[in-house]
Protein backbone atom coordinates (compact mmCIF):
# COMPACT_ATOMS: atom_id res chain seq x y z
CA UNK A 1 0.00 0.00 0.00
CA UNK A 2 1.45 3.47 -1.00
CA UNK A 3 -0.06 6.35 -0.67
CA UNK A 4 -3.93 6.79 -0.14
CA UNK A 5 -4.57 3.78 -1.86
CA UNK A 6 -3.33 0.47 -3.69
CA UNK A 7 -4.46 -1.33 -7.23
CA UNK A 8 -4.01 -4.65 -8.06
CA UNK A 9 -5.54 -7.20 -10.43
CA UNK A 10 -8.16 -4.10 -10.94
CA UNK A 11 -9.42 -3.83 -7.43
CA UNK A 12 -8.91 -0.34 -6.03
CA UNK A 13 -8.00 -0.55 -2.17
CA UNK A 14 -8.33 2.52 -0.45
CA UNK A 15 -6.04 3.05 2.64
CA UNK A 16 -6.81 1.86 6.18
CA UNK A 17 -7.14 4.47 8.79
CA UNK A 18 -8.41 7.24 5.83
CA UNK A 19 -11.28 9.40 7.22
CA UNK A 20 -12.11 11.19 3.87
CA UNK A 21 -11.67 10.56 0.35
CA UNK A 22 -9.73 13.21 -1.28
CA UNK A 23 -10.94 15.46 -4.57
CA UNK A 24 -10.22 13.08 -7.77
CA UNK A 25 -7.94 10.93 -5.69
CA UNK A 26 -7.83 8.62 -8.33
CA UNK A 27 -7.23 9.85 -11.85
CA UNK A 28 -5.89 6.76 -13.97
CA UNK A 29 -9.14 6.38 -15.32
CA UNK A 30 -9.93 3.13 -16.72
CA UNK A 31 -7.71 0.17 -14.96
CA UNK A 32 -10.03 -0.33 -12.35
CA UNK A 33 -12.97 -2.39 -11.81
CA UNK A 34 -13.75 -2.68 -8.15
CA UNK A 35 -13.32 -0.08 -4.83
CA UNK A 36 -13.41 -0.81 -1.84
CA UNK A 37 -13.49 1.76 0.81
CA UNK A 38 -12.18 0.66 4.39
CA UNK A 39 -14.13 1.70 7.67
CA UNK A 40 -13.11 4.88 9.27
CA UNK A 41 -14.17 6.85 5.76
CA UNK A 42 -16.81 9.92 6.53
CA UNK A 43 -16.76 11.51 3.77
CA UNK A 44 -16.15 12.04 0.32
CA UNK A 45 -15.19 15.12 -1.70
CA UNK A 46 -15.95 16.06 -5.07
CA UNK A 47 -15.35 13.57 -7.95
CA UNK A 48 -13.49 11.43 -6.20
CA UNK A 49 -13.81 8.38 -8.69
CA UNK A 50 -15.74 10.10 -11.40
CA UNK A 51 -14.78 9.09 -15.03
CA UNK A 52 -13.84 5.90 -14.04
CA UNK A 53 -14.46 4.10 -17.30
CA UNK A 54 -14.27 0.32 -16.75
CA UNK A 55 -15.51 0.57 -12.85
CA UNK A 56 -18.26 -2.22 -12.28
CA UNK A 57 -18.80 -2.63 -8.21
CA UNK A 58 -17.91 -0.36 -5.45
CA UNK A 59 -18.19 -1.34 -1.59
CA UNK A 60 -18.76 1.65 0.69
CA UNK A 61 -18.37 1.37 4.37
CA UNK A 62 -21.01 1.68 7.51
CA UNK A 63 -19.61 5.06 9.17
CA UNK A 64 -19.80 6.82 5.54
CA UNK A 65 -21.80 10.11 6.00
CA UNK A 66 -22.53 11.72 2.52
CA UNK A 67 -21.57 10.43 -1.02
CA UNK A 68 -19.32 13.23 -2.42
CA UNK A 69 -20.71 15.62 -5.90
CA UNK A 70 -20.49 13.84 -8.50
CA UNK A 71 -18.24 10.56 -6.40
CA UNK A 72 -19.12 8.08 -9.33
CA UNK A 73 -20.48 10.66 -12.03
CA UNK A 74 -19.62 9.28 -16.11
CA UNK A 75 -18.73 5.97 -14.84
CA UNK A 76 -21.03 4.11 -17.50
CA UNK A 77 -20.16 0.68 -16.60
CA UNK A 78 -21.21 0.65 -12.51
CA UNK A 79 -23.87 -1.35 -12.04
CA UNK A 80 -23.15 -2.38 -8.35
CA UNK A 81 -22.81 -0.16 -4.78
CA UNK A 82 -24.42 -0.43 -1.61
CA UNK A 83 -25.73 2.50 0.23
CA UNK A 84 -24.76 2.59 3.91
CA UNK A 85 -27.31 3.02 6.37
CA UNK A 86 -25.41 6.10 7.67
CA UNK A 87 -25.11 8.09 4.96
CA UNK A 88 -27.26 10.86 5.19
CA UNK A 89 -26.99 13.10 2.01
CA UNK A 90 -26.15 12.08 -1.77
CA UNK A 91 -24.93 14.75 -3.48
CA UNK A 92 -24.90 16.94 -6.75
CA UNK A 93 -24.21 14.58 -9.51
CA UNK A 94 -23.26 11.82 -7.22
CA UNK A 95 -24.27 9.01 -10.25
CA UNK A 96 -24.45 11.02 -12.99
CA UNK A 97 -24.58 8.89 -16.33
CA UNK A 98 -23.92 5.73 -14.70
CA UNK A 99 -25.99 3.94 -17.10
CA UNK A 100 -25.61 0.61 -16.18
CA UNK A 101 -26.41 1.39 -12.28
CA UNK A 102 -30.37 -0.27 -12.66
CA UNK A 103 -30.90 -0.91 -9.08
CA UNK A 104 -30.41 0.58 -5.60
CA UNK A 105 -31.44 0.69 -2.37
CA UNK A 106 -31.57 4.21 -0.64
CA UNK A 107 -30.94 3.97 3.73
CA UNK A 108 -34.00 5.00 5.82
CA UNK A 109 -31.57 7.51 7.67
CA UNK A 110 -31.07 9.34 4.03
CA UNK A 111 -32.15 12.84 4.18
CA UNK A 112 -31.22 14.18 0.88
CA UNK A 113 -30.95 12.83 -2.68
CA UNK A 114 -29.52 16.52 -4.39
CA UNK A 115 -29.53 18.17 -7.48
CA UNK A 116 -28.98 15.57 -10.68
CA UNK A 117 -27.92 12.73 -8.29
CA UNK A 118 -29.35 10.23 -10.76
CA UNK A 119 -29.63 12.28 -13.93
CA UNK A 120 -29.21 10.18 -17.18
CA UNK A 121 -28.84 6.99 -15.11
CA UNK A 122 -30.45 3.36 -15.75
CA UNK A 123 -32.28 3.11 -12.31
CA UNK A 124 -34.80 1.45 -13.15
CA UNK A 125 -37.25 1.63 -9.66
CA UNK A 126 -36.66 3.49 -6.90
CA UNK A 127 -38.15 3.70 -3.38
CA UNK A 128 -37.28 6.86 -1.88
CA UNK A 129 -37.70 6.57 2.26
CA UNK A 130 -39.76 8.63 4.81
CA UNK A 131 -36.82 10.32 6.43
CA UNK A 132 -36.05 12.17 3.32
CA UNK A 133 -37.00 15.48 3.32
CA UNK A 134 -35.78 17.06 -0.33
CA UNK A 135 -35.49 15.75 -3.65
CA UNK A 136 -33.80 18.33 -5.47
CA UNK A 137 -34.15 19.36 -9.26
CA UNK A 138 -33.38 16.95 -11.95
CA UNK A 139 -32.37 14.54 -8.92
CA UNK A 140 -33.84 11.86 -11.77
CA UNK A 141 -33.97 13.53 -14.76
CA UNK A 142 -33.68 12.14 -18.09
CA UNK A 143 -33.81 8.25 -16.76
CA UNK A 144 -34.99 6.60 -19.39
CA UNK A 145 -35.23 3.30 -17.65
CA UNK A 146 -37.10 5.00 -14.65
CA UNK A 147 -40.51 3.30 -14.76
CA UNK A 148 -41.73 3.33 -10.81
CA UNK A 149 -40.89 6.03 -8.08
CA UNK A 150 -42.12 6.17 -4.28
CA UNK A 151 -41.64 9.50 -2.31
CA UNK A 152 -42.79 8.34 1.02
CA UNK A 153 -42.60 11.53 2.96
CA UNK A 154 -45.67 13.39 2.67
CA UNK A 155 -43.90 16.76 3.26
CA UNK A 156 -41.05 16.40 1.14
CA UNK A 157 -39.97 18.74 -1.22
CA UNK A 158 -39.77 17.68 -4.23
CA UNK A 159 -37.65 20.38 -6.61
CA UNK A 160 -38.18 21.11 -10.62
CA UNK A 161 -37.73 18.36 -12.72
CA UNK A 162 -36.89 16.02 -10.26
CA UNK A 163 -38.16 13.26 -12.63
CA UNK A 164 -38.49 14.85 -15.57
CA UNK A 165 -38.17 13.70 -19.31
CA UNK A 166 -38.41 10.66 -17.51
CA UNK A 167 -40.90 9.49 -19.58
CA UNK A 168 -41.37 5.90 -19.05
CA UNK A 169 -42.16 7.23 -15.41
CA UNK A 170 -45.75 5.12 -15.24
CA UNK A 171 -46.44 4.16 -11.83
CA UNK A 172 -45.54 5.00 -7.93
CA UNK A 173 -46.87 7.05 -5.17
CA UNK A 174 -45.51 10.32 -4.51
CA UNK A 175 -46.94 11.06 -0.92
CA UNK A 176 -46.42 14.74 -1.40
CA UNK A 177 -48.97 14.66 -4.31
CA UNK A 178 -47.60 17.46 -6.51
CA UNK A 179 -44.34 19.36 -5.63
CA UNK A 180 -44.31 23.46 -5.22
CA UNK A 181 -43.04 24.35 -8.17
CA UNK A 182 -45.50 22.21 -10.55
CA UNK A 183 -45.47 23.70 -14.26
CA UNK A 184 -48.09 21.86 -16.69
CA UNK A 185 -45.12 19.78 -17.81
CA UNK A 186 -45.00 18.70 -14.23
CA UNK A 187 -48.25 18.75 -13.09
CA UNK A 188 -49.28 16.26 -16.19
CA UNK A 189 -46.83 13.70 -14.82
CA UNK A 190 -48.27 13.83 -11.22
CA UNK A 191 -51.18 13.24 -12.80
CA UNK A 192 -50.71 10.61 -13.83
CA UNK A 193 -48.53 8.72 -11.13
CA UNK A 194 -51.82 10.09 -9.18
CA UNK A 195 -53.53 7.64 -11.70
CA UNK A 196 -51.50 4.94 -10.86
CA UNK A 197 -52.89 4.67 -7.15
CA UNK A 198 -55.34 7.31 -6.16
CA UNK A 199 -56.79 5.51 -3.37
CA UNK A 200 -53.27 6.37 -1.42
CA UNK A 201 -54.04 10.52 -2.05
CA UNK A 202 -55.85 12.61 -0.08
CA UNK A 203 -58.86 14.54 -1.38
CA UNK A 204 -57.43 17.49 -2.05
CA UNK A 205 -55.01 15.33 -4.43
CA UNK A 206 -57.77 13.67 -5.88
CA UNK A 207 -59.88 16.82 -6.59
CA UNK A 208 -56.79 18.34 -8.38
CA UNK A 209 -55.82 15.54 -10.38
CA UNK A 210 -59.31 14.72 -11.46
CA UNK A 211 -59.72 18.24 -12.81
CA UNK A 212 -56.63 17.85 -14.66
CA UNK A 213 -57.71 14.94 -16.51
CA UNK A 214 -61.15 16.33 -17.33
CA UNK A 215 -59.26 19.58 -18.63
CA UNK A 216 -56.64 17.93 -20.45
CA UNK A 217 -58.60 14.41 -21.74
CA UNK A 218 -56.76 14.38 -24.95
CA UNK A 219 -53.03 15.57 -23.71
CA UNK A 220 -53.53 12.94 -21.29
CA UNK A 221 -54.86 9.91 -24.14
CA UNK A 222 -52.03 10.37 -26.10
CA UNK A 223 -49.25 10.18 -23.39
CA UNK A 224 -51.43 7.15 -22.25
CA UNK A 225 -51.21 5.68 -25.53
CA UNK A 226 -47.67 6.70 -26.93
CA UNK A 227 -45.61 4.65 -23.59
CA UNK A 228 -48.38 2.26 -23.54
CA UNK A 229 -49.53 3.47 -19.87
CA UNK A 230 -51.72 0.89 -17.73
CA UNK A 231 -51.45 1.62 -14.50
CA UNK A 232 -52.54 5.41 -15.39
CA UNK A 233 -55.13 4.51 -18.12
CA UNK A 234 -56.14 1.83 -15.00
CA UNK A 235 -56.95 4.06 -12.41
CA UNK A 236 -58.93 6.89 -14.79
CA UNK A 237 -60.70 4.26 -16.30
CA UNK A 238 -61.72 2.59 -12.62
CA UNK A 239 -63.07 6.49 -11.80
CA UNK A 240 -65.42 7.39 -15.20
CA UNK A 241 -62.66 10.15 -15.79
CA UNK A 242 -62.97 10.27 -20.11
CA UNK A 243 -65.82 10.85 -22.26
CA UNK A 244 -67.28 8.62 -24.77
CA UNK A 245 -65.76 10.85 -27.51
CA UNK A 246 -62.17 10.96 -26.19
CA UNK A 247 -62.96 6.55 -25.38
CA UNK A 248 -63.76 5.86 -28.79
CA UNK A 249 -61.03 8.24 -30.25
CA UNK A 250 -58.65 6.26 -28.13
CA UNK A 251 -59.92 2.61 -28.73
CA UNK A 252 -59.41 3.27 -32.48
CA UNK A 253 -55.82 4.57 -32.23
CA UNK A 254 -54.94 1.59 -29.72
CA UNK A 255 -56.57 -1.41 -32.29
CA UNK A 256 -54.48 0.08 -34.76
CA UNK A 257 -51.51 -0.25 -32.79
CA UNK A 258 -52.32 -3.27 -31.46
CA UNK A 259 -52.40 -1.99 -27.74
CA UNK A 260 -54.42 -5.55 -26.29
CA UNK A 261 -54.42 -4.19 -22.61
CA UNK A 262 -55.26 -0.45 -23.60
CA UNK A 263 -57.50 -1.71 -25.46
CA UNK A 264 -59.48 -4.08 -23.32
CA UNK A 265 -59.37 -1.38 -20.63
CA UNK A 266 -61.02 1.36 -23.01
CA UNK A 267 -63.35 -1.27 -23.85
CA UNK A 268 -64.80 -1.70 -20.48
CA UNK A 269 -65.14 2.25 -19.82
CA UNK A 270 -66.93 2.61 -22.83
CA UNK A 271 -69.49 -0.30 -21.52
CA UNK A 272 -69.41 1.38 -18.27
CA UNK A 273 -70.05 4.98 -19.72
CA UNK A 274 -72.69 3.31 -22.10
CA UNK A 275 -74.25 1.68 -18.69
CA UNK A 276 -74.48 5.02 -17.12
CA UNK A 277 -76.46 6.74 -19.56
CA UNK A 278 -79.12 4.08 -19.84
CA UNK A 279 -79.53 4.52 -16.10
CA UNK A 280 -79.55 8.25 -16.94
CA UNK A 281 -82.10 7.74 -19.36
CA UNK A 282 -84.09 5.61 -17.33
Amino acid sequence: MTGDYKLSEGVLYIAPETQYIRSQIYCTKNDVKRIVIPEGVGFMEDECFAECGELESVSLPEGLINIGPAAFADCPKLREINIPSTVKSIDTGAFFACTELKSITLPKGLETVSEMAFQESGIESILIPESVKAVEASAFFSCENLRRADVLNKNAEIGQDAFGSSYFLVEGYIAPGYPACCDSAAELLYTLLWCSCPEKHGEAVCRRAEAFIRAKEELIMERVLKYNNIPALSGIAARGLLSPEIISTALQTALKEGQTEITALLLEAKNAAASDEEEFEL
